[in-house]
């Protein structure tokens, strides 16, 4: 039981972060499967008898910390940019963006790097503080 929990909340985190489209129904799907995905982490935290440290509404929430920091990031580097900021997988510098949504003529930019990495790293620095802290205080300790 578990691994599909877990299993179900890793994969919406990775729908919905790791989709590489500024396409409007595409967006809002993201969105809508990130607070069903944060749904599904507290009533799993809340119904589940073994306790797992939050670690389900911690996985839950992963997908809307994502959108999150792209929201704050994309407002950040759009002036720096001058267009919407991309992150690339497998691109190189000066070569076509692949996303959707985007313009035919975007090229990768080193500031595009810079955002990926920002995206990938905020969250993810943003959960282990969260765990730590919902531990801290609301774990009680043995000793």
């Amino acid at each position: 039981m578990k691994a599909l929990i877990i299993t179900f909340l890793l994969i919406s985190a990775y729908v919905t972060t790791i989709s590489r489209s500024m396409l409007n129904q595409r967006y809002k799907k993201r969105i809508i499967l990130a607070v069903v995905s944060f749904i599904f982490g507290i009533l799993f935290e809340i119904i589940l008898i073994e306790k797992e440290n939050f670690l389900y509404l911690l996985f839950g929430l992963l997908p809307l910390l994502y959108i999150f920091y792209y929201e704050i990031l994309r407002v950040i580097f759009k002036p720096i940019i001058g267009k919407f900021p991309y992150s690339p997988f497998r691109e190189k510098l000066g070569a076509r963006v692949l996303g959707s949504g985007y313009p035919k003529n975007r090229k990768v930019k080193f500031v595009d790097y810079i955002f990926g990495i920002s995206l990938i790293f905020l969250p993810l620095i943003t959960l282990i503080l969260l765990s730590t802290l919902l531990n801290h205080y609301f774990i009680k300790s043995h000793y």
